[in-house]
């Protein structure tokens, strides 16, 4: 999350970051991102969603919290574009790029996974898997 206010341009017009919180997200680690965010007031707001135990019974589908949620945003968050980026993912430079790239006719952009080391053995084309760490 660092990576990504420090590198974003305060005159660009990105003022929201939404947060899908899993059922384990505490009040403490909710307290560390409200001290982080108060650095980048000038254009952050900062929501939360807390999912609680929705996805408790889709738990041995194979298909994570977070896949479920990524699918959930669309309904939660009313927003014409949205860059989804997962928690463990470093920003180098502002996304402003990235945010007004051209969809054409398409409803949702993909990165193929550069690093696909080990997803053959999981049963995955690793020439064809989309990161979906960032959408």
């Amino acid at each position: 999350m660092y990576s990504l206010l420090i590198n974003c341009n305060k005159r660009k017009s990105f003022k929201i970051y939404h947060l899908l919180c899993s059922p384990d997200f505490d009040r403490i680690s909710i307290n560390i991102y409200k001290i982080l965010f108060k650095h980048f007031s000038h254009n952050v707001e900062m929501i939360f969603y807390n999912m609680g135990n929705h996805f408790i019974k889709h738990k041995n589908t194979g298909w994570s919290h977070s896949s479920f949620y990524r699918m959930l945003t669309p309904f939660l968050i009313n927003a014409e574009r949205l860059i989804h980026l997962d928690g463990d993912t470093l920003i180098f430079q502002d996304l402003y790029e990235m945010y007004n790239l051209n969809f054409n006719d398409n409803y949702i952009l993909g990165l193929y996974e550069i690093n696909s080391n080990g997803l053959d053995y999981l049963g995955l084309n690793s020439s064809i898997y989309i990161n979906a760490g960032v959408a």
